[in-house]
């Protein structure tokens, strides 16, 4: 009976260590998994060069996007209600900053090899809203989010 209970116990630990394993860096919250960008508007209007196809996924400190255009990766944290995204990475196969790889995609029209503030605008369960302002203050740029899987 003993050794039963204890067997039992392993077995439990074990799926709860299994299980603690899915959010690399523990939970991050509402943001933490694969989100689609639905629609995207530059200076309240809609993008109509946008294909749907980009998808934001969010893991620990890491931002990575993708579509059918190609992949990429920054380093992001949330912060008084802004999202602050970081792309000016490099690695020994990359050496140079603003690379592809580190940059964001083309289709997101975030600049390259810079620290982006995006303002949180929206950030639900399954929606997320957030809002760009470039620099010079001259565009501003929507992207509407939901979940994905």
């Amino acid at each position: 009976m003993m050794r039963t209970i204890f067997q039992v116990c392993i077995v439990l630990l074990l799926l709860f260590g299994l299980a603690s394993c899915t959010q690399n860096g523990g939970n991050i919250g509402k943001r933490f998994g694969m989100w689609k960008v639905t629609e995207i508007f530059i200076d309240g209007s809609r993008d109509t060069d946008y294909d749907e196809t980009m998808f934001w996924s969010f893991q620990s400190d890491i931002i990575d996007m993708t579509s059918s255009a190609g992949q990429s990766f920054g380093i992001c944290k949330e912060e008084n209600g802004t999202l602050v995204l970081d792309y000016q990475h490099t690695d020994t196969a990359h050496p140079q900053p603003g690379s592809s790889l580190y940059s964001p995609l083309p289709q997101s029209k975030l600049p390259a090899n810079s620290v982006i503030v995006l303002e949180i605008l929206k950030l639900e369960s399954h929606k997320m809203q957030l809002s760009y302002t470039s620099p010079d203050g001259d565009t501003t740029i929507i992207y509407n989010l939901k979940k994905w899987g």
